[in-house]
């Protein structure tokens, strides 16, 4: 037969994390606040017909835009309030885009004054900007920048543009009034869309997954049973938790939630037939993970609740009785292994349990004689029976477990 020997798997349901979820998160930012300057005209004397505005795109911008409108007099211009707007089209789902922000209907969306003059606008580089203010004899030595990016206009008295490039973090809008002979006041207004990864209190479709994976493993010996159970399970997990309170759970509370969401599910999709064998697979996981903190109390109990459901095989006996020795509950070893050596009087394993009860419990002469009796024979298949009493020994003597008899035995058999 096969015994538990120290095990390294751990428990199933305590294996499922709440995986951090991250989302996409694009948000409205201010680049530059609505102003007002103005141009003169190209012939007048004093001011110039030229402004240039620097536009420094923040990290993870995604895309940029502006908004601008034209007045013959300086009050003439209502505000544009373009952040405002795009903010509240966001906030009410209005701007359709798979990214939350701007998207190309946007210009159609965003009310602005109408204008009453036109301008030129040039977006530039750095080197273009030079060039546009570039002087000969106070003549302008070029009409326009050599290099313009998308979002330039020429003779337009007001819009709302959208800049896809933003692979130049430092750009210039540059104003041009063409006219020779009337003034113009300009209003712009100039809004970023930044993209940042933010942490999002929700399941991900993963550690959804893993839900309904765990659940079909400890189902997996009844297919039939696993889609509609672990559907249910699944679906209790995810609505009964967001990943942050279920992380703030102990390991002990994520394993008697999740065995009874288990429970529901099987009696709910009429599987309740399962649940003793579901108990049996969730208490064996669990007696894995608590043999790799060496919880031996806990062994105890868990093992304990195996006999309950009709699990009494021989390795159960052995692992109960041992983890009883290891606490130092004698008295129920006792009346457990009169039990299964009368189920069980051909098995090595529970006759060695026997030996260390008498020993520990003060009957010297009755351990000795089953200490020599079986001298020679095998443990578990695996272990010859000295080397099984020599390990034994060294964990009973690491746990404080002490008996003045050891060093006897230990001569007897060689060790």
């Amino acid at each position: 037969m096969k015994f538990a020997l120290p095990l390294i798997c751990c428990v199933i349901f305590c294996s499922i994390g709440a995986a951090q979820s991250y989302k996409t998160v694009q948000k409205v930012v201010p680049l530059l606040e609505e102003q007002t300057f103005y141009l003169n005209s190209q012939t007048r004397i004093g001011g110039k017909p030229r402004n240039a505005i620097k536009i420094e795109l923040p990290e993870h911008t995604v895309q940029w835009s502006y908004a601008f409108t034209t007045s013959k007099k300086e009050s003439g211009g209502e505000s544009i309030k373009l952040l405002k707007q795009v903010t509240d089209f966001v906030a009410k789902g209005l701007l359709n885009s798979n990214l939350i922000g701007i998207t190309t209907n946007m210009a159609y969306q965003v009310v602005k004054p109408t204008g009453a003059g036109v301008v030129d606008i040039y977006l530039t580089d750095v080197t273009g900007q030079e060039q546009f203010f570039a002087t000969s004899w106070n003549v302008y030595s070029f009409s326009k920048p050599e290099k313009t990016f998308d979002g330039s206009r020429e003779n337009i008295k007001d819009g709302t543009i959208l800049v896809n490039e933003v692979s130049n973090r430092s750009v210039y809008l540059c104003f041009n009034n063409p006219s020779s002979t009337e003034g113009v006041y300009v209003t712009l207004e100039a809004i970023a869309v930044v993209a940042t990864q933010e942490y999002v209190d929700e399941w991900t479709p993963e550690s959804k997954d893993k839900f309904f994976n765990e659940c079909a493993d400890v189902l997996r010996f009844q297919p039939e049973a696993a889609k509609v159970v672990c559907d249910c399970f699944k679906s209790k997990m995810i609505t009964r938790y967001r990943p942050s309170a279920f992380e703030q759970l102990s390991q002990q509370e994520k394993i008697i939630q999740q065995q009874g969401f288990m429970e529901e599910c099987l009696v709910q999709t009429g599987h309740e037939d399962l649940k003793s064998k579901v108990k049996v697979r969730a208490l064996q996981e669990e007696i894995r993970g608590l043999e790799l903190t060496k919880d031996y109390s806990a062994l105890a109990r868990r093992y304990r609740e195996l006999l309950d459901l009709g699990e009494d095989k021989e390795d159960v006996y052995y692992n109960l009785s041992q983890n009883l020795l290891y606490i130092k509950q004698f008295d129920e070893v006792k009346i457990l292994l009169t039990k299964a050596l009368g189920k069980y009087p051909k098995e090595t394993a529970l006759w060695l349990n026997w030996a260390h009860y008498h020993l520990l419990a003060g009957n010297a002469g009755e351990a000795e004689s089953i200490y020599q009796q079986y001298r020679g024979e095998r443990v578990a298949k695996k272990l010859r029976w000295e080397d099984a009493v020599a390990t034994d020994f060294q964990l009973f003597e690491s746990l404080g477990i002490d008996s003045s008899n050891f060093a006897k035995i230990k001569t007897m058999l060689g060790f």
